[in-house]
């Protein structure tokens, strides 16, 4: 579209309206709602907000709206439209007039606040030159028509944070060039078509919370045959299946041994599902380049040899409750570029190895819900973990030194004795603090008054003695306070009645 066109197509803009950099995007004519407003009698549709400058999303200009999107039907030329971010909630058949777009290659409508019910239409599949569609964060529900596997072209598809409900259709199996495919946060059900196992190009699959059931054999079997996706594939190539995201849903079946076959795969994540079974050595055999693991909340069981290396260094594991123990993975120790390790409810008894805290990368620490025992070291300072979780295990002895950049710690229901200690006073940024049901002895020391972020406060059910603290006002973040079943003296603080609290 020339520059003559658009002046043209509105003489009210100016031609330092139009962007030079549109111009060095030769044969895509492009439209993005901006600011420029016209009002010209001689046109037939009503007022709307438009300019044509660079490709960009206009989601820095909230107050745009449209009424009518009847304009866009001539545009037979158009290849790129994005209306992200532009009111559309007083468009009556926005996907219709669209639809008359022949040429479209580029489609992309985030967060345009449609109106409610709106679904897919089955004309979406006319569109069959599309190699982008992005409907993120808009109303649209209903089931997905069988037209879509029109859009033979398609590389990118993003309908996340939909209502879209039912099945996939059988013709998702056509979209052969599909490269991204975010389907997370809707209302999908049932099992997945067996034709997305033939989408070789995947490299982003993301089905996150929704209630698909069912197995994923077929999928990951053949997903694992294809050339893409095997050791020894073009290093070089985009194409082959780098994050798989199906967490948040109902499977239920066993993890298939062809998931450790996905070489390229660099993200898995299958929690809270109702997979069962035994996951061996195999399931990971070839992922060299995974970097983040997350298995937790499903009945799986680990089972690999005490002397097991992983072929992986991942910065995320998390298997919360999974099987896991009893013993102590001695594998994790292989992890040195971990930063959030998750062992919740697996099953560990025994103490916690010393190499542990040697993993100097580690921020995040849940080993909560286990039989873990015996004592922590005397200071962990230089362990650089900002959120510990070690609750309901059976440890003992005093509370350890450790980060000064703590914001979460969880220690109740241990055996933990002796004062707060003094060190815990450089740990101004706590948001979490919770020692309940323990036997922790002393008063509440008064360095707590200057944590000026702390939301929870808990030592119910110990031994602590002496007054509460008259430091903490209404200014402070404190919203949950537990200090029940102790033995403190003296009178209540007058600022217990200046603040809501969760007592």
């Amino acid at each position: 579209m020339a520059r003559s066109d658009l002046q043209t197509m509105n003489p009210v803009m100016s031609t330092s309206l139009i962007s030079d950099s549109t111009l060095l995007i030769p044969l895509i004519p492009f439209i993005t709602f901006y600011s420029q407003q016209w009002n010209n009698s001689s046109y037939p549709w009503k007022p709307i907000t438009l300019a044509l400058p660079y490709i960009s999303s206009p989601h820095a200009h909230p107050y745009l709206k449209a009424n009518d999107l009847h304009w866009l039907s001539g545009m037979t030329s158009l290849h790129h439209l994005d209306l992200s971010g532009v009111d559309l909630s007083n468009v009556h058949g926005w996907l219709h007039d669209i639809n008359m777009l022949p040429s479209l290659l580029v489609l992309k409508l985030k967060r345009t606040n449609p109106q409610v019910g709106v679904a897919l239409p089955v004309t979406i599949g006319n569109l069959s030159r599309l190699r982008v569609l992005s409907l993120s964060g808009n109303n649209l529900s209903g089931k997905l028509p069988e037209t879509i596997g029109n859009l033979a072209h398609l590389k990118f598809l993003d309908l996340s944070g939909n209502a879209i409900s039912g099945r996939l259709p059988d013709s998702f199996g056509n979209l052969s060039q599909l490269q991204h495919l975010s389907m997370q946060s809707n209302g999908i059900n049932g099992t997945l078509p067996k034709g997305m196992g033939n989408l070789c190009k995947l490299q982003i699959l993301d089905f996150t919370s929704n209630f698909i059931s069912g197995g994923i054999d077929d999928l990951v079997d053949r997903l694992s045959k294809c050339s893409e996706n095997k050791k020894g594939s073009d290093s070089g190539s985009t194409d082959g299946l780098i994050r798989l995201r199906l967490g948040n849903n109902r499977l239920n079946d066993t993890v298939p041994v062809s998931t450790g076959q996905l070489f390229k795969l660099q993200e898995l994540n299958l929690s809270s599902n109702s997979l069962v079974g035994v996951l061996t050595e195999s399931h990971f055999a070839n992922l060299v380049n995974l970097a983040y693991l997350d298995l937790s909340y499903n009945s799986l069981q680990l089972n690999v040899s005490e002397n097991w290396k992983p072929p992986f260094s991942c910065y995320t594991i998390t298997m919360c409750s999974c099987r896991v123990g009893p013993v102590f993975p001695a594998w994790i120790r292989t992890q040195t570029n971990l930063s959030e390790l998750c062992l919740s409810n697996t099953g560990l008894s025994g103490t916690i190895p010393a190499w542990l805290w040697d993993l100097k990368s580690s921020y995040v620490l849940n080993l909560s819900n286990n039989n873990l025992e015996g004592r922590l070291p005397t200071s962990l300072k230089n362990y650089p973990v900002n959120q510990v979780d070690l609750s309901s295990n059976r440890f003992e002895g005093p509370l350890p030194e450790l980060s000064t950049n703590l914001i979460f710690i969880n220690l109740s229901n241990n055996s933990f004795s002796g004062p707060i200690p003094s060190y815990f006073a450089v740990a101004t940024y706590t948001q979490v603090f919770a020692l309940s049901d323990n036997h922790i002895t002393g008063s509440i020391p008064s360095f707590f008054c200057n944590f000026a972020f702390l939301e929870l406060f808990d030592v119910s059910n110990n031994n602590m003695s002496a007054g509460l603290p008259g430091c903490w006002n209404s200014a402070s973040a404190l919203k949950v306070i537990n200090l029940s079943n102790n033995n403190f003296t003296g009178s209540i603080p007058t600022w217990i009645g200046r603040k809501t609290f969760h007592l």
